[in-house]
């Protein structure tokens, strides 16, 4: 998204030079939001993606990189996962 908005600029051409200067400016703070939201939920996965790293390999046939044993006791959050299917959706109600 943080792109999208920078794409954004150009297209508001032959409007007056304060409007333009507030478009760019919002279109600015935009993407500077979408790129500290996608730091923020890159931080809050990464755990989730090294301890899922060893069961992906390992479903795919190759050598896990990390062994569970490597993972430091009492070091681990739980994720719980409520997964339903297409028709039992429930639409979008995670938490923090």
């Amino acid at each position: 998204m943080e792109a999208w908005w920078k794409e954004q600029v150009p297209r508001h051409d032959g409007v007056s030079a304060p409007l333009a200067d507030s478009q760019l400016a919002y279109a600015e703070e935009q993407a500077d939001m979408e790129r500290h939201i996608s730091q923020l939920w890159s931080i809050k996965w990464a755990g989730a993606r090294k301890l899922t790293q060893p069961i992906l390999q390992a479903t795919l046939g190759e050598e896990p990189a990390i062994h569970m044993e490597d993972v430091a006791a009492g070091s681990l959050d739980s994720i719980v996962l409520d997964i339903e299917d297409e028709e039992g959706g429930r639409g979008s109600d995670f938490e923090d």
